[in-house]
Order: C-alpha cells, then sequence, then structure tokens
C-alpha cells in the first residue's frame, strides 16, 4: 500500500470518529432543548411579572405609609406642605396600584386582584380621614383630633393588612415559581453532565482512536523514511558502497526515490572522479600562475632596475661633462681676458710706435726696443690664441659627446616605454592580478616620456653650445690669422729698422695697421669671453636637467620597488607590514645628535624626516619617543629631507620593538 493511501486512510477513519462524536452531541443537545425552554419560560415568567408585582406592592405600601406620614407631619405642625406632599403620593398611590392590578389581571391570580381593588377602595376613605384629621388638629387641637386620628389609623391598619396579605400570596407564589425554575434547572444540569461525560467518553475514545491511527501511520511511514534519510546520508558521504535500506523496487512514493539515490551514487562517483581531476588541473594552473607572475615581477623589476640604473650612470657621466664644459667655459672667459689685455696693450703700443714714428731717426735704440717688445707680445698672444683654439676643440669634442650620451638616453628612454609597453601586456595577460603591473606601467611610460622631453631638450641645448662653438673657432681662426699678420708685420719692423730711414714710412703703414689689427682683435676677444660666458650657463643649464633628470630616475626606482613588493599579494616580498607613527625621534651618530621625527616603522625599518638640509650619518642609533631600547640603524636612502632607515636585526631587541609596534597600532585602530 502506498504512503499516500496509508494517510488518506488514516485521515477518513479520524474524520468517521469525528463525525460520530458531532453526531452524539447533536443527539443529546436536543434531548435538552425541551427543558431548556421551560427554564427559559419560567425564568421569564418570574423577571417579567411576579418580580415586577412585588415591586408594585412595596411601591404601594410605601406611598400609604408617606401618606400617613406626611399627613400626621400636617396635623402637628400644621405645615399645609405636607398635604400637598400627601395628595402627591395618593396620585402616585393610584399609578401603582394600577400597575399591579394589570400584573395579577395577566397572571390570572383572581384573588390578588380582588384584594388590590379593596385595597384601592378603602384608600380614598384612608386620605379624606387623615385631611379631615389634619383640619381637626388645626381646628380645634388634640380634643378635635384625636378622635380622628384613631379612625385615620384604623383606615391605615386595615391597609397594611390587606397589603400584608396579598405580599404574602404573591411571595408564595413567586418561591412556588422559583422552586419550580430551580428544580428544572438541577435536571438541566444533571443531563449536562451526563453529557460531558458522555462528550469526555466520546472525545478520549476519538482521541484514542486518531492516536492509534496516526501511531501506526506514523511509525510505518517515520521507519521507511528513517531508512531513506540513513541511505541519502550515505549517498551525501559518498559511502556509496553501503548497500540501500530502501529497496528501488518499492511500489510505493519511495521507490523512485530509491531509483533516483542509485542513479545520483553512479553519478557522483562520476563526479568524484570528475572533480579530483579538475582540482588536479586547477593545482597545476595555480602553480603555473604563480610561476608566471613571479618571473614576470622578477622580470620587471630586474629590467626595470637596470634600465634605471643605467639611466643614472649615464646622467652622472653627462653631468662630470657639463661641469668640465663649464670649468673650459670659464677658462676661455679667463684666457679671453687677458688676451684683450694682450691687445689692448698692444694697441697701445702701436699707438706708441705711431706718435714716435716721426722721431724715428732719432730714436732707433727706442724704436727697435719697441719692436722688440711688440714682437714678444704678438707671440704671447699668438700663442694664447693657439691654446684658446686647442680649448674650443676640445669643448666641441665634449659637446659631441654630450650629444651622444643625449642620443643613448634618448635610446634608452625608448627602450623603457617599450619595457612599459611590455608591462602592459603582460599584466593586461594577467588579469586581476596584474593590475598592480598596469598602474606600475602607466608610471613608467610617463618617466620614460619625460626622460624623452628632458633629452630632447638637451640635445637642442647641445646643438645651440655646437653651434656656438663653431662661431667661436671661427672668430678664433681669424683671431690667429690677425696675429699671424701681427707677427709679419713685427718682422718687417725689424727688417725696417736695420733699413731705418728708407723704411721709416713702411714702418708706420706697419703700425697702424698693427694697430687697427689690435683694436679688432680687442674687439673679437670680447665676442669670445661673452659666448664662452653662455656656454658656462648653458652647461650649468645641462646640470641642472641633468639633476632633475637623476631625481625623477631615483624615484621611478622607489616606485617600482615599492609596486613589485606589493603588487599582489603572491609576489610580495614585505615580510614586516610598516604602520604609520608620526613621533618624535633623535639620531646619535658619534657625539652628534639630530632631532627629526619618525613618520613609519616596522620589525626591520622605517622613514625618518628631517629638518632642512640636515646630513645623516650612515650608521648610528635611533630613539623613538616611547620605545625605551635605542635601535642601530643604518641609512638605505635619503631623498627630499627623508631618510630611509634598516634596523640592525642582529643588534635590536625585537621583543621590545614588536611591542611597541603593536601598541602602536592598537592605538591607531582605538582612536580611528
Amino acid at each position: 500500500m502506498s504512503l499516500r493511501g496509508l494517510i488518506l486512510g488514516g485521515f477518513a477513519g479520524s474524520i468517521a470518529v469525528i463525525l460520530a462524536l458531532a453526531a452524539l452531541t447533536v443527539l443529546s443537545i436536543q434531548r435538552q432543548a425541551e427543558p431548556l425552554a421551560d427554564v427559559s419560560s419560567r425564568a421569564d415568567h418570574v423577571a417579567n411579572y411576579s418580580i415586577p408585582l412585588l415591586i408594585a406592592l412595596r411601591d404601594v405600601r410605601d406611598d400609604i405609609i408617606q401618606v400617613q406620614q406626611f399627613l400626621s407631619d400636617a396635623a402637628a405642625t400644621g405645615d399645609a406642605d405636607a398635604v400637598a406632599e400627601a395628595e402627591e403620593r395618593a396620585k402616585s398611590f393610584v399609578n401603582h396600584i394600577d400597575t399591579a392590578k394589570s400584573l395579577a389581571e395577566q397572571m390570572k391570580l383572581e384573588e390578588a386582584f380582588n384584594l388590590l381593588e379593596r385595597i384601592e377602595g378603602v384608600f380614598p376613605p384612608y386620605l379624606r380621614a387623615g385631611k379631615a384629621m389634619v383640619e381637626a388638629y388645626n381646628a380645634g387641637g388634640r380634643a378635635a383630633g384625636n378622635p380622628r386620628m384613631v379612625n385615620f389609623d384604623e383606615l391605615a391598619t386595615i391597609l397594611y393588612d390587606r397589603l400584608e396579605e396579598l405580599n404574602v400570596q404573591i411571595n408564595d407564589l413567586t418561591w412556588a415559581e422559583m422552586g419550580e425554575l430551580l428544580g428544572r434547572v438541577s435536571d438541566v444540569r444533571s443531563a449536562n453532565d451526563a453529557l460531558r461525560t458522555t462528550m469526555i467518553l466520546a472525545t478520549t475514545l476519538a482521541a484514542l482512536s486518531a492516536l492509534a491511527i496516526a501511531g501506526a501511520i506514523g511509525w510505518h511511514v517515520s521507519r521507511s523514511l528513517t531508512a531513506l534519510r540513513r541511505d541519502v546520508d550515505d549517498t551525501m558521504a559518498e559511502r556509496h558502497h553501503v548497500p540501500l535500506r530502501v529497496s528501488p523496487e518499492r511500489k510505493d512514493e519511495l521507490g523512485p526515490i530509491a531509483s533516483a539515490l542509485v542513479v545520483f551514487r553512479r553519478h557522483a562517483a562520476e563526479v568524484v572522479t570528475m572533480a579530483a581531476e579538475r582540482e588536479r588541473m586547477a593545482a597545476e594552473a595555480e602553480k603555473h600562475r604563480l610561476a608566471a607572475l613571479l618571473a614576470m615581477a622578477d622580470s620587471v623589476e630586474i629590467e626595470t632596475a637596470a634600465a634605471v640604473e643605467k639611466v643614472g650612470a649615464e646622467g652622472q657621466r653627462i653631468a662630470a661633462t657639463a661641469a668640465a664644459m663649464a670649468t673650459s667655459a670659464v677658462s676661455v672667459g679667463e684666457y679671453s681676458r687677458t688676451v684683450a689685455g694682450a691687445a689692448e696693450q698692444a694697441l697701445a703700443n702701436a699707438q706708441t710706435v705711431a706718435g714716435a714714428a716721426e722721431e724715428l731717426s732719432a730714436s732707433i735704440r727706442e724704436i727697435a726696443s719697441r719692436v722688440d717688445s711688440s714682437t714678444h707680445m704678438v707671440e704671447t698672444v699668438v700663442g694664447m690664441g693657439s691654446r684658446t683654439g686647442a680649448t674650443v676643440d676640445e669643448l666641441t669634442q665634449a659637446m659631441s659627446r654630450i650629444g651622444d650620451v643625449a642620443e643613448l638616453i634618448a635610446d634608452i628612454a625608448r627602450r623603457t616605454h617599450m619595457l612599459a609597453l611590455n608591462a602592459t601586456i603582460e599584466a593586461q595577460r594577467a588579469g586581476v592580478a596584474g593590475r598592480g603591473f598596469a598602474v606600475v606601467a602607466e608610471e613608467v611610460k610617463h618617466l620614460a616620456e619625460q626622460t624623452g622631453k628632458s633629452t630632447e631638450e638637451i640635445t637642442r641645448q647641445i646643438q645651440q653650445l655646437r653651434h656656438v662653438g663653431n662661431q667661436v673657432a671661427a672668430e678664433i681662426d681669424e683671431m690667429l690669422r690677425s696675429f699671424t699678420e701681427v707677427s709679419a708685420v713685427s718682422s718687417s719692423i725689424a727688417a725696417a729698422v736695420q733699413e731705418q730711414e728708407a723704411a721709416t714710412q713702411e714702418i708706420v703703414r706697419n703700425v697702424v695697421e698693427t694697430s687697427d689689427a689690435a683694436r679688432e682683435v680687442s674687439e673679437r676677444i670680447a665676442s669670445v669671453a661673452e659666448e664662452a660666458a653662455s656656454t658656462g650657463q648653458r652647461a650649468t643649464e645641462v646640470n641642472s636637467l641633468l639633476e632633475s633628470m637623476a631625481h625623477e630616475v631615483a624615484g621611478l626606482r622607489r616606485v617600482l620597488n615599492a609596486a613589485v613588493r606589493t603588487a599582489t599579494p603572491e609576489v610580495n616580498r614585505r615580510r614586516n607590514p610598516r604602520i604609520p607613527l608620526d613621533a618624535g625621534a633623535s639620531i646619535n651618530a658619534g657625539n652628534d645628535t639630530i632631532a627629526a621625527r619618525m613618520v613609519d616603522i616596522s620589525l626591520c625599518g622605517g622613514q625618518l624626516e628631517l629638518s632642512d638640509d640636515e646630513e645623516v650619518a650612515p650608521n648610528g642609533r635611533l630613539h623613538v619617543d616611547g620605545l625605551a631600547v635605542a635601535v642601530p640603524f643604518h641609512v638605505v636612502e635619503m631623498a627630499d629631507n627623508r631618510a630611509r632607515l634598516r634596523f640592525d636585526e642582529s643588534a635590536v631587541d625585537a621583543a621590545a620593538l614588536a611591542r611597541f609596534i603593536a601598541d602602536r597600532e592598537r592605538g591607531r585602530r582605538a582612536a580611528a
């Protein structure tokens, strides 16, 4: 039998028991209908007739008493208001006696009705007798009023006796009806008790029958479901070797479930095999992914660091060359000033020779001496001009070398740009794990573009320097040619001294030409000095650009190192996390103590902020506010008034440092 049929059969049996119980209840209630109707009728009769009649008789008695009292007061005091009150109570008596008569007539109490009529007939003489008593007392006093009072009291006694007789009849009748009502109520209560007992027994029997049916069904269903649950538990626990307790051949609702468990076990075994294979493949893929990430991180860090170091080295070499070029430019300027002084001296000498040419005949020895001096000075100037030309040539060669270095920097910038593009492609291949490398690659690309722009500026400056150098070389060549002419003139003067008078005019002409040439040399040397000063200024600008580039390269290196260390958890190189500190600190290096602020700290190092232009020794001991021990350190890097320190882990009190860092971190989190 199926579970559904079993449950429906038990449900039908329970409904049959409930219906039988309901039928028994309805039958018992029908048996109680007639007694309950009789009780209701008797109760209505007592409530609507007997009790209102008793109340009306009580009101009639009260009216008679109040009339007697008011009239007695009026007789004693002569109060006219008391008589009026008595008349009002007489009217109330009429209303109450009519109500009582109506109730007695409806109850068909002829004797009571007759008594009420007699009472009603006695009341008017009773009222008149009372009024007469009042008049007698008011007119004749006690002697006249006492006889009237006796008559008044006799009538009052008659009324009271009749009312008492009527009350006794009505009370007896009412109590009789109440007794019958209580008897019927007792019968109904007994019948209800019997019905309650019957209902309790029937309900108990129905409940026991329902419980028995439900227990049988529950036991059967629970037994089957327990077996099915155990089969499901074995299946979910992958104990497929345990045989099923519920047979797939069953014809009830559990049979298809058992068949489904058989299929599930078969598929579960296949899924377990597939899951194991998938886990193995996932582990291999994760292993390859981690290896690829580490290789990519190492490649980016090594190649970028090598490129940055090469750029830094080339920048230092260019800076040295620029400094040498500036020094050479200063030397050229000094030599130019020397040549200018010599040219001015030659010009003065030539003018002296021209002034004394007319006295040449008389002063031949003086002329010879002047000529020798001029010759010596010209030779000195020629030597200086030759050295200046060599210096300019060296300056031109240095500028050529600077151009080569600039081309090398441009090539490195292009290679760095290509490296950034390759890193971006590799980061995109790595997916989410490569987002950090994408940021690094973008920064490298930006720095490469800045380096390329700086290289273009250096190239442009070098081209200008080359142009200026070529101009200086041309001017020096011209000056050398002039010096050669001066030398030739000096030789002619020496020959003219031997010929003396024959060559006096020729000497004068040559002296004038020498004066012009010296003036031209003086002017050209001033230009050479200006160009040398410009060359020195350009060299200073190149050196400033190289220092800026070195600063950017150092920043790039720090960014790359930080990015490679913290790009993803798989390639994180940092062993100990840093926490922000912002605490006072001091450094002891030898006999010097330097005040500073500790920006951040970890178990292996930290970052220190110094005052402007403050220098720190490579090694020393660090004191931090709140840390009881001193920490030995050495400086790893200095930049922008900040020093990056590495602690000497072999000499530091690691436990005290760890407690200090933990306390500061807890305080910072509590404040946040």
